[in-house]
């Protein structure tokens, strides 16, 4: 009854569909984002797009060159032209403001695509959850903890570690000013994580990335997230403390290391 009186209520729209129904979502650019995320390395820029009018049978996730985003938006403020956008008629500054025209992710005006992936979710994703995976040392057959201690600093981040880094035993260490000194454990980055609650399917989706490419077995379930990369729907078989997921699940958050969400 609530998705019916939405298609009533969104003015404008071409036709409603309940998930899994209606027309696939466009993977070439961004519709209704509702949650975007910078990699610890700020070179990819994550977004997660909803089906929030109904007109498709899903949402997408997507992942961009960052550094070519930033590149573009300096090009196109710097020339009269807009680096090859054009410039919008003052009609539509008048709609939408902005001086340049919209921009295509798969054509930009100079250079090659500025989306590097697109993947399909479920429908009425929420937001974008992204941690670090890490190897630390620990043996997890054993009942004692194998850390190898360390000191580092902001500046440092390997500090006296043989490999990897140092990571700060408490989160508040992990915003030490430059130069300031932390206790830590050495690890290994492993990849990323990133976890999207959907409303939808009431799950929790998640993809790994080792190296800039990301993973939810799509490419086993036609450029969709495959069904044990969508957590949360079956307390039998996804968890040891027989929990299921809320109805339509919203907000998220994690421990750094994603041991508790």
């Amino acid at each position: 009854m609530r998705r019916l009186l939405t298609c009533f209520l969104l003015l404008g729209a071409q036709g409603c569909f309940a998930p899994g129904d209606g027309p696939e979502p466009p993977l070439d650019r961004i519709y209704f984002p509702v949650g975007v995320a910078v990699t610890p390395d700020q070179s990819q820029l994550l977004v997660a797009n909803s089906d929030f009018d109904l007109q498709f049978n899903a949402g997408s996730f997507q992942v961009f060159d960052l550094p070519a985003l930033r590149k573009l938006a300096v090009d196109t403020s710097a020339d009269p032209d807009c680096a090859g956008l054009g410039v919008k008629s003052a009609a539509d500054r008048s709609i939408a403001p902005g001086r340049c025209k919209p921009i295509n992710p798969s054509k930009p005006p100079a250079g090659s695509s500025l989306l590097e992936q697109s993947i399909g979710i479920g429908a009425f994703a929420t937001d974008v959850l992204v941690r670090e995976e890490w190897d630390d040392g620990d043996d997890p057959t054993t009942a004692e903890r194998e850390f190898e201690g360390c000191t580092a600093s902001m500046d440092d981040p390997q500090g006296n570690c043989s490999s990897g880094e140092c990571r700060p035993w408490l989160e508040t260490q992990a915003g030490a000013e430059m130069g300031q000194s932390y206790a830590g454990y050495c690890a290994t980055r492993q990849g990323l994580r990133v976890f999207i609650p959907v409303r939808g399917d009431a799950t929790l989706h998640y993809l790994d990335a080792v190296g800039n490419e990301f993973d939810c077995g799509q490419d086993r379930n036609a450029g969709a997230c495959d069904d044990n990369h969508r957590r949360g729907d079956d307390p039998d078989a996804e968890n040891t403390r027989d929990l299921r997921m809320p109805t339509e699940p919203y907000g998220i958050a994690a421990t750094p290391d994603a041991s508790a969400i």
